[in-house]
């Protein structure tokens, strides 16, 4: 399910968000290889 649909918080609410959790380095954002509008959020080890 995608963030967006879960969340009642618009795209770009959720993009600050996630901008400001990924530069203490808790998790990675991989882009899709088909579709690079998809991103998987992955937890690093100090986001565990």
């Amino acid at each position: 399910m995608a963030l967006s649909q879960a969340l009642p918080i618009d795209n770009a609410a959720i993009r600050r968000w996630l901008d400001r959790l990924e530069q203490p380095g808790f998790f990675i954002r991989i882009r899709g290889k088909q579709d690079r509008r998809r991103i998987k959020i992955v937890l690093t080890q100090q986001g565990e």
